[in-house]
């Protein structure tokens, strides 16, 4: 009889042994977008040796969990409507970044989970792009993430300056992005939409005023630019602030 109890340790240890090291590599804050990712909603798991809170669209959740080689249980939820449990497959891509795949009345896949120090680390990881926003002594208007802003972002890869938008890295496509934009609009006059420049603010003015020349060849004619300051920095959402540039 001790004998066998002897043995049923050693095997939850071995298995507690086992989850702990597929645990240590989940660590972290994981941050990604809400499908369609056009919704800009930005999602967080904090994931915690003994807990994961989830930041999403429903609130805060938090729960205990486990995982295996592929797998990622949920359990004993506070703040979560209706589940007992739930249990997402997952994949490691890297040390930062990750897919997942939840089950329910249909499969939803993310698959660009990036693991983050805050949220305006995330969107510099997500995009490649060394992006430090200015600092501003105005106050700044609420511009917000709505679908009807088309964002291009300006930054450094590796030293290299870059325009990128959502979709493309680089803005050849821009008249075509453009146009697929305003038939998302819908019956809203296109004078209402505006571009959100989000740029290092290392940029020469000259590169900038070459950019928004081609911005205001466009229909979309306001531009506002990104900036933070004392109490705006971005480390827990994606709501921009800014000023018309």
């Amino acid at each position: 009889m001790k004998q066998n109890l002897l043995y049923i340790s050693i095997i939850f240890l071995l298995v507690s042994c086992i989850s702990d090291n597929y645990k240590s590599e989940l660590l972290g804050n994981w941050y990604f977008y809400d499908i369609p990712e056009s919704s800009k909603h930005l999602n967080v798991f904090k994931i915690h040796s003994d807990s994961i809170v989830i930041n999403s669209i429903m609130g805060t959740t938090i729960a205990k969990w486990k995982a295996t080689k592929k797998q990622i249980l949920l359990y004993d939820f506070k703040g979560y409507p209706g589940d007992s449990k739930l249990t997402y497959d997952y994949k490691l891509k890297s040390n930062d970044r990750l897919e997942i795949k939840v089950y329910g009345d249909t499969i939803i896949e993310f698959k660009n989970i990036v693991k983050a120090q805050n949220a305006m680390d995330f969107l510099q990881k997500s995009m490649s792009l060394k992006i430090d926003l200015p600092n501003a002594d105005k106050e700044l208007i609420e511009i917000g993430n709505s679908p009807f802003i088309f964002t291009i972002y300006a930054g450094y890869d590796n030293g290299k300056l870059k325009f990128l938008t959502d979709n493309y890295e680089n803005l050849s496509n821009l008249k075509k992005e453009i146009s697929d934009f305003k038939e998302k609009f819908g019956p809203r006059p296109i004078s209402k939409a505006n571009f959100i420049l989000i740029a290092d603010k290392n940029i020469p003015n000259k590169k900038l005023d070459s950019l928004k020349k081609i911005l205001n060849q466009t229909s979309i004619k306001r531009i506002f630019r990104a900036y933070k300051n004392d109490k705006i920095k971005y480390k827990n959402n994606l709501i921009w602030y800014g000023l018309v540039d």
